[in-house]
């Protein structure tokens, strides 16, 4: 309730005056005397009070000494009593108004009238009679008197005012924009006298917020599609400074991104309100099912390689108001691996780590790189036909529901030989198709996702040591050189003597090739095709020769067999000699035998390409593993400089012989 205040003259500077009805207020006097003829001063008391004399009536006066004398008085034991009164009889109307004017000609009510010596009145209570002062009607006592003179004050006029008062209702209201639910604003107050008139701003916004109207008292606002604050005014039509306001805030919240995929190994994501979103002074506060993302405002950012990998519902809602909310996807995406499988492969499947790359060392032994790898002796047929086979390539994506339709991926190969092809790119899971030559062949995988590292793979179909065919067929040459001299120095005798073929072909290596054919192009994988550094330094490696791997000790063979015959020695003293050295098996036979066979003119061609087939079937498993390598190698270097035989390729010593 409002509260109020006394306004007096004083106050405001405006004389208050009581309409008088000057027609009916007069002076009135009244007299009894009685005689002494009472048996009690009581009862001569009671026949005064009772006395119904005609009153004097003077019209038009109002005095200031009004009052009465009264009394009793014994004589000769009997009793009289006397009564005089002069009253004023005051006819008026308490205010000409219910209302008041104060500040700024602000009307204000008038609750009360409190009229100087009569008492509080209610605003214009018309014909109010007051006659006074009251006479007492209790008995005076016995020979007593008494007398009462009084003054009436009609000019202290005092209003009680109720304090001015505008009030709309509800305050302040929240909505949502798109709210259809008309809002209804009331205003009540002390002085709407007449009535008040809304308004609302900013009005006439297209698509925003409407007023209709009900009664001066009262209006509905549509909320619209707009949103702002609006600002709701209701002014006394009395008086144009008297209003009161409240605000409307019809909020928004929009997420600027609907649907977003974003990488795992992003460090930073945004995700933002549009710029037409409003808060109303509030805030958003964001949160996610799965929980993990949250914030507060117009924007957050968050990490997606802390949160798990998968389909993250985020919510962001007004602080103001529980149903102004939008929600959005966010797909947190990790490649967690590619697999790489082949029915042909020997570790089938093998898994590569996603969103890394996985270089491909050739060097690295023995631990090497992360591969898949195919071993030529699980790809050909009898007759070295490489058969048609599959690799296999999948990434496997987090969360498992995403479909490779959603993105742009792509499958490419990095590097490694032309040989063979893809039979798709842009699918999860993809087919290397029917390679045909050995090598490094590595691939990689783009997901078509901004911030995305790539993925990697590697097939390896590990490469022999590189061609040495025409290092042979030079070092043919270097044998004949060879023989020659030794014949025309030695006789035939001597060149039959162990101790000489011991110094010619075996002592210090003289009749080993030493260390590991390569080609800086097409190089060998050291971890499938590991040389002896230690007790039989520079042995043991795979080359090529006439496209077959074959192990390097049977081109070893092979060119002591040429050698022996070039200069002489008869076939029972060759046979014997083979048991020197290293004992030969049933390959390094044929090889010698083969060796043997051209420096008795054989064509060296036929005799080798059949060598080269033969021996494949009792090779080992290190030579059948190893792929043909079409490169001719590149890291030769002559017996007097060989030092280091992960990197070098040398002949055997005898061939280099000046003075054998």
């Amino acid at each position: 309730m409002p509260s109020s205040r006394l306004l007096t003259r004083g106050m405001d500077g405006r004389e208050k005056v009581l309409a008088m009805n000057t027609n009916e207020t007069y002076a009135i006097e009244k007299q009894a005397a009685i005689p002494v003829c009472y048996e009690s001063a009581a009862a001569a008391w009671d026949s005064a009070l009772n006395y119904s004399g005609t009153p004097s009536n003077y019209y038009g006066k109002i005095y200031e000494n009004v009052g009465w004398v009264r009394g009793t008085k014994s004589t000769d034991g009997e009793w009289g009593a006397y009564l005089w009164v002069l009253q004023n009889k005051i006819v008026f109307q308490t205010s000409t108004s219910y209302w008041w004017a104060i500040t700024n000609n602000l009307t204000v009510a008038i609750t009360n009238v409190y009229v100087g010596s009569l008492g509080i009145y209610g605003p214009m209570e018309s014909n109010v009679v007051d006659i006074g002062p009251e006479i007492p009607t209790n008995f005076p006592g016995e020979d007593l008197s008494d007398t009462g003179t009084y003054r009436v004050d009609i000019t202290n006029i005092y209003y009680q005012l109720v304090i001015p008062a505008i009030w709309i209702t509800p305050r302040d209201v929240v909505v949502a924009v798109g709210n259809t639910n008309a809002i209804r604003f009331t205003v009540t107050g002390t002085n709407l006298i007449n009535g008040a008139t809304w308004t609302l701003e900013p009005n006439g916004l297209s698509g925003g917020a409407t007023m209709q109207s009900n009664c001066w008292y009262s209006r509905d606002v549509y909320p619209g599609n707009i949103a702002t604050s609006y600002t709701i005014r209701a002014t006394s039509l009395d008086n144009s400074n008297f209003y009161d306001e409240v605000n409307l805030r019809v909020l928004k919240i929009d997420i600027e991104q609907i649907e977003t995929n974003v990488s795992w190994t992003a460090t930073s994501v945004a995700l933002n309100l549009t710029v037409d979103s409003y808060l109303g002074n509030g805030t958003a506060n964001w949160g996610s099912t799965p929980s993990g993302i949250s914030g507060n405002g117009t924007d957050i950012t968050f990490n997606p390689s802390s949160h798990t990998p998968t389909t993250y519902i985020v919510r962001a809602q007004s602080s103001l108001l529980t149903n102004c909310f939008d929600t959005c996807t966010v797909t947190v995406l990790k490649v967690e691996s590619i697999e790489a499988s082949s029915p042909v492969a020997d570790n089938s499947p093998n898994t590569f780590e996603g969103q890394k790359s996985w270089p491909f060392d050739v060097t690295k032994s023995p631990t090497a790189d992360e591969h898949l790898v195919v071993f030529y002796k699980d790809a050909i047929d009898s007759s070295f036909n490489v058969q048609d086979f599959d690799v296999t390539l999948k990434a496997n994506i987090l969360p498992t529901e995403i479909s490779a339709d959603q993105f742009n991926e792509i499958w490419s190969k990095i590097s490694g030989p032309s040989s063979g092809s893809l039979n798709k790119t842009d699918t999860f899971e993809i087919k290397y198709q029917n390679p045909k030559q050995g090598g490094v062949y590595r691939f990689d995988f783009d997901l078509g996702l901004s911030g995305c590292s790539n993925s990697e793979a590697n097939v390896v179909l590990p490469l022999a040591g590189a061609e040495v065919d025409i290092i042979v067929q030079a070092d043919i040459e270097r044998a004949n050189t060879f023989a020659t001299t030794v014949v025309a120095r030695y006789t035939w005798l001597q060149r039959q003597n162990p101790i000489n073929g011991l110094r010619w072909f075996v002592q210090e290596g003289a009749g080993d090739y030493l260390g590991r054919p390569d080609n800086e192009s097409m190089p060998t994988v050291w971890v499938y095709n590991q040389v002896n550094i230690s007790s039989s330094f520079g042995m043991g490696a795979v080359g090529t020769w006439k496209g077959k791997p074959v192990r390097i000790a049977k081109i070893s063979n092979f060119i002591a067999g040429y050698g022996v015959r070039k200069i002489g020695v008869c076939s029972v003293a060759a046979w014997i000699s083979q048991i020197y050295g290293t004992w030969n098996d049933s390959a390094a036979s044929k090889s010698w035998d083969a060796g043997w066979d051209v420096g008795g003119g054989a064509s060296y061609n036929t005799t080798v390409i059949a060598l080269v087939a033969d021996v494949w079937d009792e090779a080992d498993d290190k030579n059948q593993k190893l792929w043909p390598n079409s490169a001719a190698a590149d890291n030769y270097v002559t017996p007097d400089s060989f030092s280091d035989p992960d990197h070098e390729f040398t002949s055997p010593g005898f061939l280099y012989m000046t003075n054998p």
